[in-house]
């Protein structure tokens, strides 16, 4: 048994998380990307809009969100 399957078989906060995410009692609010090239990822979503925050960070990454009503957002973060 590799190791992630033995987290999935032994883990209850995993389980107890994927109870509830499966149930409908916890919503996913976003999804996150990291990438070299913040363009392929705009590419795959052209139905979500571009917000207009930018954030820099200091270990040379910058972020965006992405937007589409009532559907989880997307965050972005991008090495620079």
């Amino acid at each position: 048994m590799n190791s992630l399957q033995n987290f999935y078989k032994f883990s209850t906060q995993f389980k107890n998380i994927s109870n509830k995410l499966f149930n409908n009692i916890y919503k996913i609010d976003h999804y996150a990307y990291r990438t070299f090239d913040i363009n392929t990822i705009l590419q795959k979503y052209p139905d979500y809009k571009l917000e207009e925050d930018k954030y820099e960070f200091s270990n040379n990454v910058s972020a965006r969100w992405l937007s589409k009503e009532n559907n989880p957002s997307i965050f972005v973060s991008q090495y620079n």
